[in-house]
């Protein structure tokens, strides 16, 4: 028997019902769309650009709340329309540099992590994993991001989190 987890959930999509809602026969039903994207289109025209946005890359500060992730976001169909921007959030302040949004927000730029390395275990009986960030200045501390927070150190980690 199959995992309610692990379970593939199919949604049939029938043609035939596209006729019906659209009162005519196949080849009206697809005009009516056609005609649906058209207005679309010039409607969208005369409005801003709606952009679809994802992370491509982080860079990590010391913040004064903590340490914080800025994101380069771009967009996910490289519309040229929709310029790649850094910010803390998708919806937050955008700067042109990793470098500018952590200025802009009073972040320390002396240090400017990037991940390095990422490890999955087992701690205390269950799965645990941390990522190693590490910067160009050699100057900076290499720096632990867990489920839990940043930590210099896995020991200081473990000392913050011990074992039930």
């Amino acid at each position: 028997m199959m995992s309610p987890s692990l379970a593939w959930v199919v949604i049939p999509v029938l043609v035939g019902s596209l006729t019906s809602c659209a009162g005519g026969d196949a080849t009206s039903a697809n005009s009516v769309w056609i005609d649906t994207v058209e207005l679309s289109s010039a409607a969208e025209a005369d409005s801003p650009r709606d952009c679809d946005y994802f992370s491509a890359d982080e860079r990590f500060f010391r913040c004064a709340s903590g340490y914080e992730a800025v994101s380069h976001f771009t967009s996910s169909d490289d519309d040229p329309a929709c310029a790649s921007f850094y910010s803390f959030s998708s919806s937050g302040t955008r700067y042109a540099s990793f470098k500018e949004a952590a200025a802009g927000s009073g972040c320390d730029t002396t240090c400017i992590w990037h991940a390095s390395t990422a490890v999955d275990s087992g701690r205390c009986g269950h799965r645990w994993g941390y990522t190693t960030l590490r910067a160009d200045n050699q100057a900076c501390p290499v720096l632990y991001k867990t489920d839990k927070g940043y930590y210099t150190s896995l020991e200081q980690y473990e000392a913050a989190n011990p074992c039930p």
